[in-house]
């Protein structure tokens, strides 16, 4: 026997309660944006309990945010007792390195870094330079505030470096998932040529598809160099030897021995790959 109230639904309760929250959302996304200028996009499949409190924390965040004084990280951190690397013996700095970390973490602070360093370089930087960046003095629970030391002090080489080899790693390997990662908005063929970036990605994905896969695979970098034009337009290049034995489609085996050339854009902060010349490749 059906009881009384059996006629609703879990599924009708559900919409229901699902429509007071997409009300609730949309107010919230209104007081964001008057607030504070906030731009929205498709929420895609969030469900709407999740996406309410994500945009209560925004909120929150907003609210706090603007309202915060600025504060050094140092004042931040509570301003601990710490030696400057000149009063340290060498063998001290790696413990008051682990120290000045867990003191950063306690305060939901952390420094990362792409490349290795040795550390009285990181704990010089930590005490003479990342102690005087100023923060806003708030604290939101879960939240890390995370400094990246390559932001103060580039590496230009070792990135160019690393996506060289990225790059003939991904050619060995014949396979381009992310390329746009490492390619730059357009190219600059030996001949001349201008490529938008999409032509170029499809370049690159023609050439590889001549062949079935690459063995014997061999590079070594020998020189890298960069230069800034301008204070925001960086040009650079890498080149080595390389070797491989292709296997073509067909079957057919070629043996390339030779010298390739990476060339690097730099506008944005970030080094990409604006040109290549590679055994096996024919623009």
């Amino acid at each position: 026997m059906p009881t009384e109230n059996s006629f609703f639904s879990n599924d009708e309760t559900y919409d229901e309660n699902s429509g007071d929250l997409k009300l609730d959302i949309e107010i919230m996304k209104l007081k964001l944006q008057a607030e504070f200028g906030a731009v929205f996009g498709s929420s895609g499949e969030i469900p709407p309990d999740i996406e309410k409190q994500f945009l209560q924390d925004v909120f929150e965040i907003e609210k706090n945010m603007n309202s915060a004084v600025m504060v050094t990280v140092f004042e931040f951190i509570g301003e601990p007792t710490f030696p400057l690397l000149k009063d340290l013996c060498e063998e001290d700095v790696p413990g008051e390195l682990e120290r000045l970390y867990r003191v950063l973490e306690s305060n939901d602070l952390s420094l990362v870094s792409f490349h290795e360093y040795p550390p009285t370089i990181i704990y010089q930087f930590i005490t003479e330079e990342l102690f005087l960046e100023e923060i806003e003095n708030y604290k939101l629970p879960g939240m890390m505030g995370v400094f990246v030391y390559e932001n103060f002090h580039p590496d230009h080489q070792s990135d160019i470096r690393e996506i060289t080899i990225d790059f003939l790693t991904r050619w060995q390997a014949l396979k381009w998932e992310d390329i746009w990662k490492f390619l730059f908005s357009c190219a600059v063929l030996p001949d001349g040529t201008t490529l938008t970036g999409d032509e170029f990605k499809a370049k690159i994905e023609e050439q590889s598809a001549k062949y079935s896969s690459l063995q014997l695979f061999e590079f070594a970098i020998e020189n890298i160099q960069f230069e800034w034009k301008d204070e925001v337009l960086g040009l650079g290049f890498s080149e080595g030897k390389i070797r491989y034995l292709a296997v073509l489609k067909s079957g057919l085996t070629r043996y390339y021995d030779g010298s390739f050339k990476c060339y690097f854009c730099n506008n944005d902060g970030y080094w990409r790959i604006s040109s290549f010349c590679l055994p096996g490749v024919e623009w």
